[in-house]
């Protein structure tokens, strides 16, 4: 098994890590989702948790993914409604959305302008799209400490598997570039994505992202330094 593959097989696909992420989904969707559910199109849906949550709250969803696997698992233990592809499956779909969402998917991307682009253009006016990313200048300020401290395994886990680092500023730059409009970046809620090596608790993480907050808010709105972004961007 390839490297990448093993690494997100042995962590992305373990019920307990779906389970940490549905507090992420309740902060991060809520705070930029548009208040009346319509359409949505989950880009890199995995294997459908996401989809499962949106349609509890009474969206209409459909998601696309390149994993076989993943989306055959979607559609036969959770029901949802996946499909394996890219951007040109979601483009098949033949109908616009009201809302889509990205859960850590951009960072992957060869060529994100271009996938950006055509997202746009299967948004209704006005249409949101939501997007998770890693932040960049925080994983710079860990990579170093762990560098610092000589914490090896952190070090690894924080730099692999990722086209692409982005920062508040790239990420707006290039979101204004494919012409979305009133770009808003936030601080994401701190799932605990490296599973045990950090402490999990809805208690710790909900506190850690308070002290985020706290952050952004005494600096006049300028720093953010939660492992991840969030950013909401209309059409």
């Amino acid at each position: 098994m390839h490297e990448q593959e093993k690494f997100y097989t042995n962590s992305y696909h373990k019920e307990s890590f779906h389970d940490r992420r549905s507090l992420l989904y309740k902060i991060d969707f809520g705070r930029f989702a548009p208040a009346t559910p319509g359409r949505l199109l989950d880009f890199g849906c995995g294997m459908g948790h996401f989809l499962a949550y949106a349609t509890k709250l009474g969206w209409e969803t459909c998601g696309v993914d390149l994993s076989t696997r993943d989306v055959s698992k979607a559609q036969e233990i959770l029901g949802v409604n996946a499909a394996c592809g890219s951007i040109e499956q979601a483009e098949q779909f033949g109908i616009r959305f009201d809302c889509i969402t990205m859960w850590n998917v951009l960072d992957h991307i060869g060529e994100p302008m271009s996938v950006l682009s055509r997202l746009h253009a299967l948004l209704t006016p006005g249409g949101v799209l939501i997007i998770r990313v890693l932040n960049r200048k925080s994983r710079m300020l860990l990579y170093e400490m762990a560098t610092f401290l000589q914490l090896k395994r952190i070090r690894h886990l924080l730099g692999i598997y990722h086209e692409l680092f982005f920062s508040a500023r790239s990420l707006t730059r290039a979101l204004h570039e494919s012409e979305f409009s009133r770009v808003a970046v936030r601080n994401s809620f701190p799932v605990a994505d490296m599973g045990k090596s950090v402490n999990t608790s809805p208690v710790f993480l909900s506190i850690l992202h308070a002290v985020f907050e706290m952050i952004y808010l005494f600096s006049f709105r300028t720093v953010r330094v939660s492992p991840s972004l969030v950013v909401k961007a209309e059409q």
